[in-house]
């Protein structure tokens, strides 16, 4: 069982070695942040939640109001916009990761709330 050191296997020819590997399947999330007139919502924190409601990636749109979050194992999140003070401004978006990369998992921010993002 690897301990966090590397490890090197020498194969020569005409020999068979078996290396084992523990895998976790991971994947990721992608989308932007709107406001409602479509206007994209910059530099504004997200959170990606599990299924029980815990933090698993803490995130920023860029310049353009997109974002992206990888590392994400099989199973139900969704996401949401935080203000400064780490107060959910956004209905949150659910989503389920099961077998790749997802594209276009939007958020719009309400225009009540808009100035609390970022």
């Amino acid at each position: 069982m690897p301990t966090g050191e590397s490890l090197w296997v020498k194969v020569s020819h005409g020999a068979v070695t078996e290396v084992n590997f523990l895998t976790e399947l991971q994947f990721g999330v992608a989308g932007r942040v709107t406001r409602e007139d479509g206007s994209f919502v910059a530099r504004s924190k997200l959170w990606i939640l599990d299924d029980d409601g815990n933090t698993r990636i803490s995130t920023y749109t860029d310049q353009f109001g997109l974002y992206r979050a990888d590392g994400l194992t099989p199973g139900r999140y969704r996401v949401e916009v935080v203000g400064d003070d780490a107060e959910i401004v956004s209905a949150a978006t659910e989503f389920q990761i099961s077998d790749d990369f997802l594209f276009g998992v939007d958020l719009t921010l309400p225009e009540l709330l808009e100035n609390k993002a970022g």
